[in-house]
Parts: structure tokens; sequence; C-alpha cells
């Protein structure tokens, strides 16, 4: 190549050394120095900022960190497991104690309660058909303490982004991908006490009920602005309409031009995200979907809202937020503290929390 010419580390296009186009990115998070920057085309680095990869790209690196590691061998991709009923592992491979493990591998950096029911009855079928001596699961977010308990209850290894970080730090300085080194060695020297984790310890120590409505209120909010802004603008709270007759709890304006928020502005004429904060002991119920719902106006707020609250929905609210979707095209959903969590855990490790809403989204959808 001409010595003038520079190449995407990525994709492989080129460049004239003084043409525009090429950026720099950050092997590892930290640092400036020369050997930490690597450069890039502006569509790489596009998917680098928004941490885009395939399942199968997970899978080789965490296979590839496994060889490397030296306390792997006979590492194998997609081998076929044979029996009653066959399946295909992810990963397989040997320890040097001759120990033979199964490794499941998810994509996604977080998961609603259905999403890792999903993935939980599936490594449990797995040693249901098998007899490996260790199973785990892998993936790019964080596990929450009951996940971890539920998994390690059923001998089940939790191989999260932490514990990726910390199990193969070397390998992962060594490799030098230029996603998965950022994504993991970031996740290695993270404070215990991020912005994310601090909210989230508040959350669980938040007592439920009708006293401490006001904190619950407040703390929604502080949520609310850590996991989406600047994506959407800060919650204005106590918005009423102009009887003054509906108030809700949150408002957020949606000015967003691309990604996840442009597609809910279009979709459901959300200009602003509409979110009322219930503190109950017990599920909701009819009553205050019909609340929100009323606040809900074409040419006013729009159409999407969001009800948190601490143990989910009964039955007549689920019933009234479908027939308001059918009857009315208006989109309510009712975060839970577990899906709330899962937002602060992936905003933690570095990946998209309004994924889990999108999650709820299309489960939603694709019941109807």
């Amino acid at each position: 190549m001409d010595k003038q010419q520079i190449q995407c580390s990525i994709c492989g296009k080129s460049w004239n050394k003084d043409e525009e186009g090429l950026q720099v990115e950050h092997i590892f998070p930290v640092s400036n120095s020369k050997g930490n920057l690597i450069p890039i085309c502006a569509e790489c680095h596009r998917d680098l900022d928004s941490r885009q990869f395939t399942e199968i790209e997970f899978n080789n690196y965490i296979a590839s960190l496994m060889k490397e590691s030296g306390n792997f061998s006979d590492v194998k991709l997609e081998e076929r497991i044979s029996g009653e009923k066959p399946f295909r592992a992810d990963i397989t491979a040997t320890d040097k104690q001759g120990k033979k493990w199964l490794v499941e591998c998810k994509r996604s950096s977080s998961f609603t309660p259905a999403g890792f029911h999903k993935a939980y009855h599936q490594i449990k079928k797995y040693k249901e058909l098998s007899s490996f001596d260790q199973y785990v699961l892998a993936f790019p977010g964080l596990a929450s303490d009951n996940q971890k308990y539920r998994l390690v209850s059923e001998d089940i290894s939790v191989w999260d982004a932490g514990a990726i970080a910390e199990k193969f730090k070397q390998q992962i300085s060594d490799s030098k991908h230029p996603i998965f080194s950022s994504l993991f060695l970031s996740q290695a020297e993270k404070d215990k006490q991020s912005p994310e984790m601090v909210l989230l310890e508040k959350l669980k120590k938040c007592e439920k009920g009708r006293e401490a409505w006001s904190d619950y209120q407040k703390l929604i909010g502080q949520i609310l602005e850590q996991l989406f802004c600047p994506l959407l603008e800060a919650p204005i709270s106590e918005s009423p309409d102009l009887n003054n007759v509906n108030r809700r709890d949150w408002i957020m304006p949606n000015y967003s031009d691309q990604g996840f928020w442009h597609f809910i502005r279009e979709k459901y004429s959300a200009d602003y995200v509409v979110v009322d904060a219930k503190n109950y002991k017990n599920p909701i119920s009819k009553e205050q979907v019909l609340q929100i719902a009323n606040y809900l106006k074409p040419h006013g707020a729009g159409m999407f809202a969001i009800i948190t609250t601490r143990i989910g929905s009964n039955k007549s609210a689920d019933l009234t937020i479908r027939e308001q979707w059918m009857a009315n095209g208006k989109m309510i959903l009712v975060l839970n503290d577990e899906d709330i969590e899962a937002m602060l855990l992936a905003k933690s490790a570095g990946g998209k929390p309004e994924k889990v809403i999108g999650q709820l989204i299309e489960r939603f959808r694709l019941s109807m």
C-alpha cells in the first residue's frame, strides 16, 4: 500500500493520509497514548459507538478468549450434540482437569424478565439433554443478583461482562479487539459505585406504598434522566393538560431524529414520552391504565406512555392496555422493578437501556 494511505482497522477501507473521512478510536477507553488509537472509517466508528455486533461475533470472541487463556482445550463452535433431541451448542471445551464445558452465548446487554426466563429455561433444557460437567450462560451485560441466584442454584455459571472482564483480563488486553476490548476492559475498570448502580441501590431500598410515593416519584425521574438523556430531553415533572384534570408525573420531550426514540416518535406520535410512577404494594389495575390513557392525545403529548410500578399489572390492567391499543392506537407499557433494574444494568455495562423497552413492545405486539 502507498505510504500516504491509511486503512480502516475494521473494514479495510483505504484513504489518502490527508483525505477526509478517517477517524480514530480508542482500543482501551482510558488512554490517549499513540498505541491505543486505531484508524477507522466513519461508518465503523458509528458501529463502535453503538456497540453493534452479531451473536456469531460474540461467540467467536468468547471462544478465542477461552483458547488463548490456556485453561481450555478442544474449544469448538456450534458442535452438534447427539441424543434423543439433538441440538447445537454455542461453545464446547475441555478444561485442564478434563471436565467438559458447554457455554451458551447471548449477545444482548440486557434481559427483560421474559428474556431471562427464556435463556434460563433454554440452558436448563440443554442440561436435561446432555451430560457436560459445567454449563455457562455468557452475555456482554450485567446479571442482577436475582438472575445470578437462579442460575447458580441450578449449577449454571454466569459469565456476564464483569465476570468475563475478570476471568480473561489478560487475553482481552492482548486481543485489542476494536469493540470487545473496549467493552470489557471499561467494565473491569468501572467504579462499583457507578451512577446506575447507585440508583439501583436506592430503588431497592425505596419502601413500597403510598407513604413513600414522593421518594419513588423523584427517584424514577432521576433514573429516567440517567438512562435516556441526552437522547431524550430532561424529564418535566407534574405536567397537567389544559383543563388541569389529567396530570402526569413525568414528561420527557422526544426530539430524536434517529435511532430507537425516533422510531417511537414516528410510530406512536410520541413527541413526548409520558411516564406515571406508581409506588404500589400490589399490581396496578384498570384504573391506573385509564388515568394515563386519558392524557394521551394525537395532537397533544402523543400516543406512547410508560407506567413504572413495583410489582407489575393485574389481568384487568393488561386487558385495558390491549383495548387501548386496538381501539385507540395508544401504546402503554408497564415497567416493574425488574425491568428498571435490567435497564440500569444495561446502561452500566455500556449497552442500550432502551432495548428493554423495545423487547417489551415486541413481546406485546407479537402477542396480539
